[in-house]
């Protein structure tokens, strides 16, 4: 989401996206994710506060990215995501 940094999202690259949200899905310690938003993001204290407050949509992990990669050129292909059987 882009709220918590409005257009300040848009300057950040792919990588410091990807580590900002794995921060808030990984990091049980409030403290902690502040500290590594600052350090591994580059963001100020205000910054890693808004980030903190945001909601992520439930199941927003629930692939990783590396099992996106594998399951992508399947699905592309028109297989199903989850089937009924080995023959789907």
């Amino acid at each position: 989401r882009t709220g918590a940094l409005g257009k300040d999202y848009w300057a950040l690259d792919e990588r410091t996206k990807n580590r900002i949200v794995a921060i808030l899905i990984d990091e049980d310690s409030e403290e902690r994710a502040l500290a590594l938003l600052q350090q591994r993001c580059g963001l100020d204290t205000e910054q890693a506060e808004r980030v903190m407050g945001v909601n992520l949509p439930a199941s927003y992990a629930s692939f990783s990215k590396h099992a996106i990669r594998r399951l992508l050129p399947h699905m592309e292909r028109g297989l199903l995501l989850m089937a009924n059987d080995e023959t789907d």
